[in-house]
């Protein structure tokens, strides 16, 4: 694998000609994706992103909002939104990615943007429920097993968990922070994912994501809870791929976001 700070490139597909990067959710890192790229399309790349916090990337700080996120992955991808791509991301990335794409419209490289999923997350007009990231260890530690997701191993072991406790907090505090009712629409085709057993991100959630997209969103269903990104990533890798084979996507290499009629600043709607 090559690879830069934030983006984890699988080589051969550089030249592909539309481009799809993968977003983890708070705690998790690239690796969640792994089987994606061979998965893919020949004329999709994979393009996995790192975050600071987890992994290669350990020894450096997590990012706590959603903004710096965001402007961070902008600032290292930029070079590489020189085709149509999409953005996929689960629970903390979907709001990531969302707001990637709201920063980059009205930019170049939105223009290129084709398609945005948003798997396992609330809207930003709506507020977290029910935050963790503030609870006292043992609570937290109890709160996340509930979830799903943080293998036990890791909610068991004193050092384990003390070592990734400081990047799981900040990367739920980002998610759990991210409230806001004005959010401004990115103005590309919206794709939402969700959880049949989703105890985080309930159900009603998924249909609320209208209100940000230009058309009737797409919208898949998967057994499972919250991470049914992990425990159906076959399936949610076959959902996202035939969704770029619709256009605009795949197919319709420039039907992106220039292309469907969308002005290309105004604001979110209802």
């Amino acid at each position: 694998m090559t690879s830069t700070d934030w983006l984890i490139r699988a080589p051969g597909r550089t030249e592909a000609r539309l481009r799809l990067f993968l977003f983890p959710f708070a705690g998790g890192g690239a690796s969640i994706y792994r089987g994606w790229a061979e998965a893919a399309p020949e004329d999709v790349e994979v393009i996995r992103v790192q975050p600071p916090g987890r992994e290669n990337r350990a020894a450096e700080p997590a990012f706590d909002s959603v903004e710096a996120l965001a402007k961070g992955f902008i600032g290292a991808a930029l070079p590489a939104m020189d085709r149509p791509f999409a953005l996929f991301g689960h629970s903390l990335g979907s709001m990531v990615a969302f707001r990637a794409a709201a920063l980059l419209r009205g930019r170049p490289q939105g223009a290129r943007l084709c398609r945005l999923f948003v798997s396992g997350a609330r809207p930003p007009h709506l507020p977290d429920p029910e935050p963790i990231h503030g609870l006292p260890d043992p609570a937290f530690r109890e709160a996340l097993r509930a979830r799903g997701g943080t293998p036990d191993a890791i909610l068991d072991d004193a050092d384990m968990f003390s070592f990734f406790a400081p990047t799981l907090r900040r990367d739920l505090r980002a998610a759990e922070t991210w409230f806001d009712p004005d959010a401004p629409a990115p103005g590309v085709p919206l794709v939402v994912l969700n959880g049949r057993g989703d105890r985080v991100v309930k159900a009603e959630s998924a249909g609320v994501w209208a209100r940000y997209a230009p058309t009737e969103p797409g919208l898949h269903e998967f057994d499972g809870g919250h991470f049914f990104v992990q425990a159906r990533g076959a399936e949610v890798r076959e959902a996202v791929f035939a969704e770029l084979a619709r256009g605009p996507g795949l197919r319709d290499y420039s039907a992106c976001r220039s292309a469907t009629g969308i002005p290309s600043a105004s604001p979110g709607g209802g």
